[in-house]
């Protein structure tokens, strides 16, 4: 789909930590970055627009800005976790992520600050999603 100069683009990642940009109008394929961990989540910031990327084998969340015209740099937001699924509270401003092993569901502020326990004692937390109301 093309409207006026838009085009329409997909970001997914590989079972490998690739994280590509698909352009729907094109089909060109450009490669963001390498998580260096398996990807199965992403999460976007639409207000800072910055993509979130949990790395398990790291124990991290990173980001990056998107959409760049440079190298994409990622940045930690939070460590020394085992993070699961991952959302994004565009509202509240809030990054959410599940902690299967320990069973906690976390929350932080996008710069990873005031990191907050949600709920704990869950049965391995994995996917999860925001709704935002009625």
């Amino acid at each position: 789909m093309f409207t006026a100069g838009f085009e329409e683009k997909l970001l997914y990642s590989t079972s490998s930590g690739k994280i590509k940009e698909l352009n729907i109008t094109n089909g060109e394929v450009r490669v963001l970055g390498n998580a260096e961990s398996e990807v199965f989540v992403l999460a976007y910031d639409n207000e800072e627009k910055y993509v979130y990327v949990p790395r398990q084998t790291q124990g991290q969340i990173i980001r990056f800005p998107y959409p760049s015209n440079q190298t994409t740099e990622f940045e930690i937001v939070v460590s020394e976790i085992i993070p699961g699924g991952i959302a994004f509270d565009s509202e509240h401003r809030y990054l959410y992520w599940t902690e299967p092993m320990e069973g906690k569901i976390m929350r932080c502020n996008t710069d990873g600050s005031n990191i907050t326990r949600i709920f704990n004692d869950t049965v391995e937390p994995a996917a999860l999603t925001i709704d935002k109301g009625h």
